[in-house]
């Protein structure tokens, strides 16, 4: 387990660990949020980050159990990105979703053709040096 994992860790009632958030390694909490006739009453329980400049929930899930379980299944490791190192750039001219200040989105990576600079752009907006980045999963293939 990496220092920022560890860093943010919270033991839940249940014994279970939660892990850190992913985007920020801040401490993530259970939050219940029932209100009578609201959608969510069906699903009140989400995972929220508590990092001061973090802003992240996770999905709604029906029991706290459920949602823990979710927050801590980490499919793909993100990039911690670094405008100064070209290790640490995605692929250009690739789909990647990144994370900033604790949103997600689903984004090209190019250089501007100026500068060369790291540029990420959904095709109309441009958006801000990322803090994470991770490449979108390779679309299925029916097999023959």
């Amino acid at each position: 387990m990496n220092t920022v994992a560890q860093k943010g860790a919270v033991m839940a009632v249940s014994g279970e660990v939660l892990k850190a958030c992913p985007f920020c390694g801040g401490q993530a909490k259970p939050y219940c949020e029932e209100y009578c006739g609201d959608s969510r009453s069906k699903y009140p329980w989400s995972i929220r980050c508590n990092g001061a400049e973090c802003i992240f929930d996770s999905c709604w899930y029906e029991t706290k159990e459920d949602a823990m379980a979710a927050w801590n299944c980490r499919f793909t490791p993100w990039t911690k990105f670094d405008a100064q190192d070209r290790a640490t750039w995605p692929e250009v001219g690739r789909q990647v979703i990144m994370c900033l200040n604790g949103r997600v989105y689903a984004v090209y990576f190019t250089l501007n053709y100026v500068d060369k600079k790291p540029r990420w752009c959904d095709g109309g907006a441009i958006y801000k040096q990322p803090q994470y980045w991770m490449p979108l999963p390779e679309p299925m293939r029916e097999e023959d």
